[in-house]
Order: C-alpha cells, then sequence, then structure tokens
C-alpha cells in the first residue's frame, strides 16, 4: 500500500492441530524478543462434524481452542511489547443466535436446551449450533482474559478486546459446510451483507485505535452493518461463572495452566495423551456440575 513500509513474515498455522500451533509459536519467539498484536481471526463456519487428530470438533477447536492456546503460547512475548500489546478476538452475531450457553458437558456439541436442543435434532441446524457456541467462546474467552488482566495488575500492559463484522459477504459462506452454494447465501449476501472491507473494520478499530479499552466489544452501527462502535454482547457473553469453567475446561483441552500473570502458565505433561486428557476432561465436566448444578445439567 502507498505510503506505509512494512516487513511481512508468513508461517504455517494449522488451527486444526495444536501440534501446529505450538510450533508456529516456538518460531516466532525464536525470531521474536516481543509481540504488540494478536489478532485471533482465523475460522470456520457452520462445517459439517469432523473431528480433528486432538479429538475435538472442527469448529470449537479452529474458532477457540487452538487461538486460546496460540494466546497462551506468545503471552510471555505480549507482556514484553514497548507500550503495551492487544488480544484483538473475532466473534460474530451468532453468538446470541439461540446459543445461550457453552455445552460445559461436551465441547464438542452446542447447547442442548431451549431453542438449541431443538435445532440439535434438525441435522441441517446442527452445525450452526456448533458455531454459535465458538462464537459465543470467542467472546467468553476475551471477558476473561481481561478480567484476570485486571486482577494480576496487567491491564496496562495488555488490553483484551473482541470485535465482530455484522453480516459481511467473504469467502466463509462459500465454504461453510456446502451451505456457500446454495442460492439462499448468494441472494442474502446481494440483498443484505457489507462488503468484506467495511467487515473488516471493527476488527481494525479494535486492534489499532487508541481509545480502545480493554474488556470492550466493537461490531457495526446496526448490528449487521454500518460504521464501527463499541456495541454490546448477549447476556450469555458476561456470565462470569461460564467464563471462568469455560477457560478451565480449554486449559484442559490443550494441555496447559493459563497463568495471566508476569511468569506465565505451564504444560500438564501428563495430558499430552488424547486418552488421559478426555479422562481429565469428564472429571472437570463433574466437577463443574457438582458446584453449579442444575444449570449444566
Amino acid at each position: 500500500t502507498m505510503g506505509i513500509e512494512a516487513l511481512v513474515e508468513v508461517g504455517h498455522l494449522d488451527l486444526a492441530s495444536f501440534a501446529s500451533v505450538r510450533t508456529f509459536a516456538a518460531n516466532l519467539r525464536r525470531r521474536h524478543a516481543c509481540l504488540h498484536l494478536l489478532v485471533n481471526n482465523a475460522g470456520v463456519m457452520g462445517c459439517r462434524k469432523m473431528m480433528t487428530a486432538d479429538g475435538y470438533d472442527l469448529q470449537i477447536q479452529v474458532n477457540h481452542l487452538s487461538h486460546f492456546l496460540l494466546t497462551y503460547e506468545v503471552f510471555d512475548l505480549l507482556l514484553r511489547a514497548p507500550g503495551g500489546a492487544r488480544v484483538v478476538c473475532h466473534s460474530s452475531i451468532a453468538h446470541r443466535a439461540g446459543t445461550p450457553r457453552i455445552n460445559t458437558h461436551d465441547l464438542n456439541e452446542g447447547a442442548m436446551d431451549a431453542f438449541c436442543g431443538f435445532a440439535q435434532r434438525m441435522p441441517v441446524a446442527k452445525p450452526w449450533v456448533r458455531y454459535g457456541q465458538s462464537k459465543l467462546a470467542n467472546l467468553l474467552f476475551a471477558f476473561e482474559l481481561h478480567r484476570r488482566l485486571e486482577a494480576a495488575g496487567l491491564s496496562e500492559r495488555v488490553k483484551a478486546v473482541c470485535a465482530h463484522p455484522g453480516f459481511a459477504s467473504t469467502q466463509l459462506q462459500r465454504v461453510a459446510g456446502g451451505a456457500g452454494s446454495l442460492p439462499g447465501w448468494q441472494m442474502a449476501n446481494r440483498a443484505f451483507a457489507q462488503s468484506a472491507e467495511d467487515g473488516s473494520l471493527p476488527l481494525v478499530l479494535a486492534a489499532t485505535h487508541p481509545a480502545v479499552e480493554s474488556g470492550a466489544f466493537y461490531g457495526p452501527e446496526k448490528d449487521t452493518h454500518g460504521a464501527p462502535v463499541r456495541c454490546r454482547a448477549s447476556g450469555h457473553a458476561n456470565d462470569e461463572a461460564m467464563a471462568r469453567e469455560l477457560w478451565e475446561l480449554s486449559e484442559v483441552a490443550v494441555g496447559v495452566h493459563f497463568a495471566v500473570t508476569i511468569s506465565g502458565g505451564s504444560y500438564f505433561p501428563a495430558q499430552r495423551n488424547a486418552g488421559e486428557r478426555k479422562a481429565v476432561v469428564q472429571e472437570r465436566y463433574a466437577a463443574c456440575a457438582d458446584v453449579a448444578g442444575p444449570r449444566l445439567k
């Protein structure tokens, strides 16, 4: 772009593989002493049920778990950034589209109560219930990271924010479990969607504007389109208990203890094996259910 000088580096990162995330982060740490901005943007949408080699549904792993792991892996670089750093998560208006909570009994499935429980019985709707859950997870992660940064006295050094693009016409719909080939998607894009460029503006604002506040959520002014503004998330995205549960389950899923401190966290070496990790996850589900009661049943 005219007027901008930049050195662009490209690295291989497969969010469907925890090993790939760790390799990418290790290479980044070898090349750089700090990191000013991490944008957890990449994702998939409406995919049919596909399990990764790590044993998780493709949507929850690509859209949330691997971003959680990547943030953990580069957290020390963010803390070292002169002038402060930011973590920006990318959610969607789908975070409130009939998705009342995270299914803490099974991250590979969407929520099974209310409308989502009904939708889960319709094959065509199941991918979208899981997608909505993954987008709710993005907000819960960003808000919980902000709270932990504040509690640790680190909110001046690292900001955690979230954004959503509204309804934007991108290639994401074209690969959404084949749904992008449906005439309905094409008609909706022509009639209602804003351009991909306009859809990116809330993310750019969240990543670069000096007045952005940690713990905030940004999106189009008219929800699906319009100028980027600070917006409100659903009430479920502000459920602090659910955010803590998701954080702990995410730690167990990716095999790390993500301590938001100067010294950072550590790996859970005994949980590298997928079978062992699954057993620990089941124990954590049971513990959460005992604490939270009927809401998680």
